[in-house]
């Protein structure tokens, strides 16, 4: 994740940050493709947390989680099959 980035963004960085139209935003947040902001700073100044918009979005730490997951249960199926084929095979050998 970039540090060197700003945490909190408003609407306009937000729209830059990903790359879309500032009109843009409104439409991907009642979509749920984004977050909700926060109005810790008052009700016409919108937040969106940066690390939350990435992990809603898939991207950064929650992307790489999703992926090691994957790893792992295709490793498990893996381990699973080669026992099923062991079983399998000391049947037909006996």
């Amino acid at each position: 994740m970039d540090d060197s980035l700003p945490r909190w963004l408003d609407r306009q960085g937000l729209a830059d940050y990903l790359s879309v139209k500032y009109h843009s935003i409104a439409r991907l947040q009642q979509e749920g493709k984004i977050p909700q902001p926060t109005y810790h700073l008052g009700p016409r100044m919108p937040r969106w947390d940066r690390h939350q918009v990435d992990e809603t979005m898939g991207i950064g730490a929650a992307a790489e989680r999703r992926q090691e997951m994957d790893e792992l249960i295709a490793k498990i199926c893996a381990d699973i099959r080669s026992g099923a084929d062991r079983k399998k095979q000391k049947k037909s050998s006996r």
